[in-house]
């Protein structure tokens, strides 16, 4: 259906198109697109891949790029992060949480979390926002109270860079993160520190209390975190597009 969908979209174009076709994959899974795209002769020179992930490397085509920024549609991330930062009192000590509470263990989409394991083990140092579905994008009480917090979690889930990541990225709530494997677009040193990084319920329980007792490493980790909004710009965007053409 989706195939279908977008060689409507290109066929609508390909009148108009007078240079190279890039295809963004929004997919939240790693899956590959080449036998759709194949089946239904749909053009194109580029993929941007959202979940473009180290353990398929071996799978991509050369012309296959990682693009963690496809996060489109009505609560489009990229436009809060860079139009509604904001700054809060982040005075409360616990980690600010907000999202569905399940697990997964799928290897044919290399998927393997289990949220409720970070939330029954950590609860103490964890505080769950009220959540019903998911809170709109944007909306302005959560994103405040998300800033009154010293810590946000961010947890894998289904997908991974969901808008939970812009959205606390948009904060000076520090970004506590389940590592991942997705690559990015850029050195992993602009990424979120090492020190703000885990991968079980013990290690983030030591994560946070190191960076609690620790101010100065704190303020460090928060610098380079706002830093990083610069690899999330429409201008960084732009650039790094133009660089995939000149290829």
């Amino acid at each position: 259906e989706y195939g279908e969908y977008l060689k409507e979209i290109v066929d609508f174009f390909k009148p108009m198109i007078k240079g190279k076709i890039i295809i963004i994959d929004n997919h939240d899974l790693p899956l590959m697109v080449y036998d759709i795209l194949k089946e239904l002769e749909v053009p194109y020179d580029i993929i941007l891949k959202k979940e473009y992930n180290n353990l398929a490397l071996k799978k991509y085509k050369d012309n296959t790029c990682p693009f963690p920024y496809a996060v489109l549609g009505m609560n489009d991330c990229m436009f809060i992060l860079n139009n509604k930062q904001r700054t809060g009192a982040v005075s409360n000590e616990k980690c600010f949480w907000s999202g569905s509470i399940n697990s997964s263990n799928e290897e044919r989409y290399l998927l393997s979390y289990d949220r409720g394991k970070y939330l029954s083990e950590c609860s103490d140092i964890i505080y769950s926002y009220p959540y019903n579905g998911s809170p709109t994008y944007g909306n302005e009480e959560y994103l405040n109270a998300m800033s009154d917090f010293k810590f946000s979690l961010y947890l894998k889930g289904y997908a991974t860079l969901t808008r939970r990541f812009f959205e606390i990225l948009s904060t000076n709530s520090l970004m506590l993160m389940e590592k991942h494997d997705v690559v990015l677009p850029f050195e992993t040193k602009h990424y979120i520190p090492e020190a703000c990084q885990f991968s079980t319920p013990a290690e983030l329980r030591l994560k946070h209390d190191k960076l609690l007792a620790n101010p100065s490493l704190y303020k460090a980790c928060l610098e380079k975190q706002i830093k990083l909004r610069e690899c999330f710009t429409y201008e960084y965007i732009h650039d790094y597009i133009e660089n995939i053409l000149k290829k």
